[in-house]
């Protein structure tokens, strides 16, 4: 019977209630498991009788968390315990992973008590618009959405490729981490423009080199004869000498100027000896 039922009893009987107690046991509790005196046991009026209640069996909690859902339920039925309140909380772990629990691992609840969990589950994003854009620009705006863009290999190379259409489509609810789906077109590159090849230079032949060559030796060693006629005074002439060491005639005669035979003048002379004079003049 429940304490109240024991103490209703006691006292109709002119006994007290004496000291309570309580002790784990399988019993629900509150419910009166031991009494000293026992029952009908003689004993004096007014006598007080200890009492022993029952408390829950209290066993040690044990861990659940970083386990799937199915592997917790599992543990702590083979404890004693049951799973109370599960609340979802959006996590990047996988969906279904036990995050917390309540009470915590390695205190003490009682047999059959409830353990409240919380699970993960995946985190919902909304799907960004990317068409339109280049793939590396679309690539930015899905990362960082947590979002995994997916292009076939042709263009996956190709960042100015343009983006015609995505999968699933823009706004729509999906779990972080989920891939969209990208087609994509690419942009064709103007054509490059070349700057003009030089003209060739066509290598003239050996004997136009040498004429050329030979040309320009005379021409300058006609420039350095004017310029050495122009810089170099012309030497005095000399004016012939005549030396008469003889007594001329009457009459025109030939004398030789003195100095180098060949290169003196002749020198005509003309007596006259009505005059008295002597004309001298090259011959």
């Amino acid at each position: 019977m429940s304490l109240d039922d024991a103490r209703t009893t006691l006292l109709d009987a002119d006994l007290q209630v004496g000291q309570i107690t309580s002790a784990e046991s399988r019993y629900e509790p509150g419910t009166v498991i031991q009494q000293s005196p026992e029952a009908a046991t003689r004993v004096r009026r007014s006598t007080p009788v200890a009492l022993v209640i029952a408390n829950p069996i209290m066993i040690f909690v044990p861990p659940v968390t970083n386990r799937p859902m199915k592997d917790a339920r599992s543990i702590l039925s083979n404890a004693g315990l049951q799973i109370g309140t599960v609340t979802a909380v959006e996590s990047d772990n996988e969906p279904g992973i036990v995050l917390e629990q309540s009470p915590e691992a390695g205190s003490r609840a009682p047999r059959g008590s409830s353990v409240s969990l919380a699970v993960s589950t995946p985190r919902m994003v909304n799907v960004p618009p990317v068409v339109g854009l280049e793939l590396a620009a679309a690539r930015e705006v899905l990362e960082r959405s947590g979002l995994v863009p997916v292009t076939d290999a042709m263009h996956s190379q190709n960042d100015q490729a343009l983006v015609t259409s995505q999968n699933p489509e823009p706004s729509s609810t999906v779990r972080r981490g989920s891939s969209v789906v990208l087609t994509l077109r690419a942009v064709a590159e103007p054509p490059a423009i070349e700057p003009p090849s030089p003209p060739a230079l066509t290598p003239l032949p050996w004997t136009a080199i040498i004429t050329g060559a030979a040309a320009i030796t005379i021409l300058a060693g006609a420039l350095l004869f004017m310029r050495s006629i122009r810089t170099k005074p012309a030497p005095p002439a000399r004016e012939p000498h005549v030396s008469i060491r003889e007594k001329l005639d009457y009459g025109t005669q030939q004398v030789q100027a003195t100095g180098n035979p060949e290169k003196a003048p002749t020198i005509s002379i003309t007596v006259r000896a009505d005059q008295g004079d002597q004309e001298i003049r090259p011959s």
